[in-house]
């Protein structure tokens, strides 16, 4: 072979299997795909349903399920599966501020699928739901934690069973 054969192959194989992180929004759109989004509204917010689902699709996630409760008002909780990337948390965590008039309580990661975001679920008992402090949510939006540490304060903050953590 000649001189520099294999080396073009090895890059381009390289470059597909391991994308640069710097590879732009087209790529983070690409990750995103997969991610599932169920929120809850309250009636008044049934004008809110466009930008909510904008928003989530400008990130690149497209399986976004918007439901209004017929009566009352919805949980203020959030379940944020485990591989959901903390830039979406952090940006979830607004939506349901912003949408759901706060967050009070917090749902255990491990009773949702791991990419999967529930804002204002009921679908759970409220013996469930872990009480989240302002303090606490102040915490998670800090826009400095990696996946990593989201994740492991998500676990922290919801008391999560050791069994569930590998």
């Amino acid at each position: 072979m000649k001189r520099g054969g294999y080396f073009p192959i090895i890059v381009v194989l390289f470059l597909t299997l391991f994308p640069q992180s710097g590879s732009g929004e087209a790529g983070e759109k690409t990750l995103h795909e997969n991610i599932f989004v169920e929120i809850f509204l309250s009636p008044e917010h049934r004008k809110d349903a466009g930008a909510v689902q904008e928003a989530f699709n400008k990130l690149g996630i497209k399986r976004v399920r918007i439901q209004f409760h017929r009566l009352g008002i919805s949980p203020k909780n959030i379940a944020i599966g485990k591989d959901i990337p903390a830039s979406v948390a952090r940006i979830a965590l607004r939506m349901a501020i912003d949408y759901n008039d706060g967050i009070n309580a917090l749902l255990p990661e491990y009773r949702f699928f791991p990419t999967q975001i529930a804002i204002g679920s009921s679908a759970f008992d409220e013996k469930s739901e872990v009480p989240l402090s302002q303090e606490a949510l102040q915490k998670l939006l800090d826009p400095g934690l990696t996946n990593e540490t989201f994740h492991f304060l998500y676990r922290h903050l919801t008391e999560k069973d050791v069994r569930f953590l590998k």
